[in-house]
Order: C-alpha cells, then structure tokens, then sequence
C-alpha cells in the first residue's frame, strides 16, 4: 500500500522526505464471491503511481493468486494534496519554522525552496484530499496551522489484474491493505492472463 509531487522543488535533491501518509483501507464491496467453493474471481488492484510499488505487490500476489498481470495505462493527470504552513516572510524564518517542527515531532517538516509555493514549509504530501484534511485538522489541534494545497502531476497509473479462488479473496484483500494501503479493489472479467510466478 500505501498511497509518492509536484514540488519536486523541495530540498534535499538527493534524498526523499516525503512521508508516506496511511490512506484508505482496500475497498473490496463491488466483488462478488461466487458461492461454489471452487470458484475463481477476478479482479484489479490500483492505482499504483511507481514500478517499485507494482513490483513489490506483484511479489506478493504471485504465491497467493492463480494469475496476475500487470497494465500500465496511458498518462493521466493525477492529483496530490500538499499540506503546508503559510507563507514565511524570510527564508531565515521558514528555517526556523521547519527546525522547530522537526523538534517537535515533524521529522518531514521541509521548506519549499522553489515554485509558487515558495517560503512555505511541507508537512505531508498526501494522494488523498481527506487524509490531507485530517492531518492539517490534527496539527491544528497541536496549534500549528497549516494550509491543504492541490497540485498536479502527469503520471502513468499502473494496475494489478489478477485471478484468485474465491475461497481465497478475503486473505488477498488482508495482504494488500496491510502491505499497500490505500488502493482499490473492483471486479474485472477473467481473460487469459500471465501466470503468476511462484
């Protein structure tokens, strides 16, 4: 799972500090399980925003699915919510904002050093606008108060089609939350796909 922006204008280059926010529990609700205990399902896990994330899960279907597949759908605008401070009046002062958050418990506290967003300090990128809300809401409660900023971002969204027992989707749908929050689950028809590797 988890759900990774725009302001690739952030500093440092060379190292991500982009927290990885806990998004959405899987949403299985549309598959239905056939009563026949031998039974097979299909389905589609997405959207996955990087090859690593696609391969890790990839990894973890293969021994609990009959077949998987990966599909790479054409470029789309994908949205990401930026939680941030407001403006700083100087750069010296965004400093000092950002090290003052990371004393208190805001490790991925950074300041924005190029782009519209300039002078203000990150404190969570988010794919998900509720998260997002939640978080500025739960540093309100802490006293800081922040800003949820959209941004935009073409992306490639990968999909994970899959075939499954039916007795077996529930297990599948356990090991996909737990290791990759914040996807989905819908239903797909059953072509013949590439058998997954054990």
């Amino acid at each position: 799972m988890a759900d990774m922006a725009e302001p690739a204008q952030e500093a440092p280059a060379t190292k991500s500090v982009e927290p990885m926010p806990v998004e959405k529990p899987v949403r299985t609700a549309m598959i239905d399980v056939p009563t026949q205990p031998n039974a097979q399902v299909c389905g589609t896990i997405g959207p996955i925003l990087t090859a690593g994330q696609a391969n890790k899960l990839s990894r973890a279907l293969a021994s609990r699915v009959t077949q998987v597949n990966r599909r790479t759908d054409p470029p789309t605008r994908i949205a990401r919510y930026l939680v941030v401070t407001a403006d700083q009046p100087s750069d010296e002062k965004a400093r000092q904002v950002a090290a003052e958050l990371q004393s208190a418990g805001h490790p991925h506290a950074f300041v924005l050093k190029r782009g519209s967003l300039k002078g203000h300090v990150s404190l969570g990128l988010f794919l998900n606008k509720p998260n997002a809300e939640k978080h500025r809401a739960e540093l309100a409660a802490k006293g800081i108060e922040s800003l949820v900023k959209t941004r935009y971002r073409e992306h490639r969204v990968i999909w994970l089609d899959f075939e499954v027992p039916a007795r077996d989707l529930d297990p599948v749908t356990r090991m996909v939350r737990n290791t990759q929050p914040g996807l989905s689950m819908a239903p797909a028809d059953c072509p013949p796909l590439k058998t997954a590797q054990k």
